[in-house]
């Protein structure tokens, strides 16, 4: 049976150009995540969805903030929202996305422009955000109609604007693909469990992407769950009960079972996972949402909220196949991101590999280009520079993936 692998490893490796990422006895293919401009030269995955992280319209002080995000189905927009700081007197307002863009479009009233729709189509952007009376918080996702920009290259960069009472502009921000929540992690509610961390996700692959640092966990355990939780709100971590359950759609399998692992001995624990479809996968769907850490017995010990978002401009990702002229199956996600120290850190998920092995080789090779994968002879071997010791003894190292 097909087995998934979650793991990080770091390189002392300054890294140039996209290049070909191989498994070794397994296979890739790469797809890269280029830099942030200009927008033409950007390539989106399947499933990949843009954010904006929203602040107050330019000029006014609403105190507007949130996320929204932005996909693609059936042809059609589809954006998710969860923004905060509204007037609580308001029950719905205009949310619409704008003709102005790029990363400044928000740092002048006169910049984002008016509603973005092409020449010969009809206005679709009479969408709106809603919420209760009484509440400054609104969540929910809408449909577009036909734009003419149906696509996510189409809306790269551009303005998204919130409205209030009377079609006042209160709120503003610039949609991309590569952005993150973090939530910093305490000790659960009622407890004195010590642990601490970070939990940070993003969404490349059009389902969630996890990676987590924690700290005094019991030095005895190996593994225990780490979930979103269905509470949120900032307070959500001040009562035992706020934090709900799983957090997963009605009519979609709990995706929720994904571990954070450790050697026995250790209080620290630290990697990567990707999370199954919970019908929830965009930034704003999960902004100010709870995480949960979970001891081995099940018991609650961690708590934090997704409240912080994060630009990730310099992070490389491919889209794994077979080696070409295999039949291997194999699949995942490989990305590559430069630390503050200069080195590499690659973290993957990689599945489809034959259940009797434990590791194997996982490394960047010589070719490019987007032909890379295209005939075997192009990957090349390992790429480091001139008078530089070979850096790629890397390794895959295969974990289960166990219900917590």
């Amino acid at each position: 049976m097909a087995r998934n692998c979650v793991a990080t490893v770091a390189l002392l490796l300054w890294f140039g150009q996209c290049r070909g990422i191989s498994l070794h006895d397994c296979g890739g293919h790469n797809d890269s995540k280029p830099e942030p401009h200009p927008k033409s030269h950007r390539k989106a995955n399947a499933g990949a969805a843009l954010s904006a992280m929203m602040g107050s319209y330019p000029g006014s002080s609403s105190g507007v903030s949130g996320v929204v995000s932005v996909t693609v189905s059936s042809g059609l927009l589809k954006v998710s929202y969860t923004l905060t700081g509204l007037d609580a007197s308001l029950t719905a307002g205009g949310l619409h996305i704008h003709s102005g863009s790029g990363t400044d479009v928000c740092s002048d009233s006169s910049l984002p422009g008016g509603h973005y729709f092409a020449t010969g189509h009809t206005d679709p952007w009479f969408t709106t955000w809603s919420k209760t009376a009484g509440s400054t918080t609104a969540t929910g996702s809408f449909s577009v109609g036909t734009s003419g920009y149906d696509t996510l290259a189409d809306n790269e960069l551009h303005a998204v604007v919130a409205h209030g009472a009377g079609g006042a502009r209160v709120g503003c921000g610039f949609l991309q693909y590569y952005g993150g929540l973090t939530s910093a992690i305490g000790e659960y509610p009622g407890t004195s469990s010590g642990v601490s961390g970070l939990f940070k996700v993003s969404v490349y692959t059009g389902v969630l992407e996890v990676s987590y640092t924690l700290e005094g966990l019991a030095a005895s355990e190996t593994s225990g769950g780490l979930h979103i939780h269905s509470g949120s709100g900032t307070n959500v971590c001040s009562d035992a009960t706020l934090p709900g359950g799983h957090y997963y759609a009605t009519g979609v399998t709990d995706p929720w079972f994904t571990t954070w692992s450790k050697p026995s001995g250790s209080t620290s624990a630290s990697g990567t996972f990707v999370v199954g479809a919970s019908g929830y996968d965009t930034l704003a769907e999960n902004y100010l949402h709870a995480v949960v850490v979970h001891a081995s017995s099940g018991s609650r010990v961690g708590c934090g909220y997704l409240g912080t978002y994060t630009t990730l401009s310099s992070e490389l990702a491919a889209a794994m196949g077979p080696y070409p002229g295999s039949s291997s199956s194999v699949g995942g996600v490989v990305s590559v991101s430069v630390m503050d120290s200069g080195l590499l850190r690659l973290a993957y998920y990689v599945d489809g590999l034959s259940a009797s092995e434990t590791s194997g080789g996982l490394h960047i090779h010589s070719g490019s280009g987007e032909s890379v994968c295209s005939d075997a002879s192009l990957p090349g071997g390992h790429y480091f520079a001139s008078g530089f010791v070979d850096p790629w003894f890397t390794t895959f190292e295969e974990q289960k993936r166990d219900k917590a």
